[in-house]
């Protein structure tokens, strides 16, 4: 916070509710200085978007994070059970009772963003706000095929794994492999892990030293110089990674660096 970093992403299900108790309990006498946004809808004891689950997962979160209001609520991902204008319809009720000051998605199809917008005003309530998707210069299919229904309904997209689960911010390269508890190696990650990934990443860090900046940096900038992306959620490993993402030069970066970096043009 020192930095300028107020916006933290979470979930009720990271590390079976610890990372809310922990949030909750560092943001004590800080809690309107900042944004917390955190989700549901995975966790087994409320699971899926019904409107019980979500009442269950609301008041769990609510009293982990020791606060009154969440401010960003995110359904984690489509519940193909469960109609969605149930899920928002609940969502509307929690924006109207203070619980929640906005709602959000995560991991849905443009299609699906869509179907709940018009659902959403249907309703005639608050409609979603914020989508979630991975992003990063490795993979910008999902801002591509969103990039037309986030401005037609004016929806901000959030980034998460914006360094491709750490490919981006370190000097992995085939030769120099991350070792073997490292995210690359996880179901997440391993696809990353690529003669794509490691070609934008090259350039990438060579697009940073031209510019005299850390390669996390870069990849983050890249992000947020594009239309509609409105945060970068970067997890940082060690204490030092903070100070490169809350240094970001306010120039951001240009067409042609992006195109050098994403398609080596």
């Amino acid at each position: 916070m020192e930095l300028g970093l107020v916006f933290f992403d979470t979930a009720d299900v990271y590390k079976d509710g610890g990372s809310e108790r922990v949030l909750g309990a560092a943001l004590k006498g800080k809690r309107d200085t900042c944004v917390i946004a955190t989700k549901f809808g995975y966790d087994t004891k409320a699971s899926g978007g019904s409107r019980k689950a979500i009442r269950i997962a609301v008041e769990a979160s609510l009293r982990r994070l020791e606060t009154e209001y969440i401010d960003l609520y995110q359904m984690h991902a489509p519940d193909p059970v469960t109609p969605i204008e149930e899920t928002i319809s609940t969502l509307q009720e929690l924006v109207h009772e203070g619980k929640v000051l906005y709602f959000g998605l995560c991991n849905f199809d443009p299609w699906q963003l869509v179907d709940a917008q018009h659902v959403a005003r249907a309703l005639d309530g608050p409609s979603v706000l914020s989508i979630q998707s991975p992003l990063n210069a490795v993979n910008l299919t999902p801002y591509r095929a969103a990039r037309p229904v986030l401005e037609k309904f004016n929806v901000g997209m959030l980034a998460a794994s914006p360094l491709a689960r750490g490919l981006l911010g370190r000097d992995y390269t085939f030769g120099n492999p991350p070792p073997e508890t490292h995210p690359l190696w996880g179901r997440k990650g391993v696809v990353y892990w690529s003669e794509r990934g490691i070609s934008v990443a090259l350039r990438l860090r060579e697009t940073a030293r031209r510019r005299g900046e850390t390669a996390a940096s870069v990849a983050l900038q890249l992000l947020l110089s594009l239309p509609g992306i409105i945060s970068v959620l970067a997890r940082p490993r060690v204490p030092d990674d903070l100070r490169d993402y809350s240094d970001l030069s306010d120039l951001g970066l240009t067409r042609s660096e992006i195109n050098y970096i994403v398609y080596g043009t």
